[in-house]
């Protein structure tokens, strides 16, 4: 990769607990840990700077403890935060419960992250712009990103997210059409898809993009699937 990764997603802070199972309804579980970390599209810019790119976060972060941390967090990182402090709130927290089998659970309260970008910085053909699916449930902050995709001569990554059933239909024909590396999960694809496979998801969604466009469909311990 000669270009920068641009991420036009959500940065907040994960509150991590491991517990020994989903406490029931009106119930209580004790956590066995506890640790609160920079979280969301932190994991991708972290990931990406480490491995030797040019990273720039285009998306929000606040004037409050959270939004503190994060900002350290990308600095460390040698991240680029592109936009200044958002005056009007601070960074969102996401609840993750891990348990006993690694799997996560999340409760996510929002914050100055899911606002529209102040300005996406200008991209070119070396480029990988990210979108997440989270920035898709925001109204304001779809619009503006997949106008953004739609003209950008970078290379759009799109990750769907877990809430890919709470996005409009029309709103992911639109970005799909913009992206030229789908990375989902299996049941994120078999949402979108209505396919009962990994295998057979990633077919019908490359047949959503355009023709030199790649789809990974992740699997957990079964591995991946690629399709371009």
């Amino acid at each position: 990769m000669t270009g920068r990764l641009v991420h036009s997603g959500q940065v907040l802070v994960d509150l991590v607990m491991r517990v020994p199972a989903l406490p029931p309804p009106g119930g209580d579980v004790l956590a066995t840990a506890t640790t609160m970390l920079p979280g969301g599209g932190f994991n991708v810019v972290a990931a990406a700077a480490r491995a030797g790119a040019e990273v720039l976060y285009a998306g929000g972060h606040g004037t409050g403890p959270h939004g503190d941390l994060v900002r350290a967090a990308l600095a460390a990182e040698g991240v680029t935060a592109t936009a200044p402090p958002d005056p009007g709130g601070d960074t969102g927290v996401c609840v993750t419960l891990v348990d006993p089998s690694g799997e996560r659970t999340f409760v996510t309260g929002s914050g100055v992250e899911t606002a529209p970008p102040a300005g996406l910085p200008a991209t070119t053909a070396d480029d990988v712009l990210y979108v997440s699916g989270y920035s898709l449930l925001v109204p304001d902050k779809a619009a503006s990103l997949v106008a953004a995709a739609e003209e950008s001569s970078a290379t759009v990554l799109l990750d769907p997210g877990p809430l890919v059933t709470d996005v409009p239909d029309a709103l992911w024909e639109r970005m799909l059409a913009a992206t030229g590396v789908l990375s989902t999960n299996a049941r994120e694809a078999r949402l979108l898809t209505g396919e009962p496979t990994a295998a057979r998801a990633a077919g019908a969604l490359a047949r959503r993009l355009r023709d030199d466009a790649a789809v990974v469909v992740r699997d957990g311990a079964a591995g991946c699937v690629v399709v371009r």
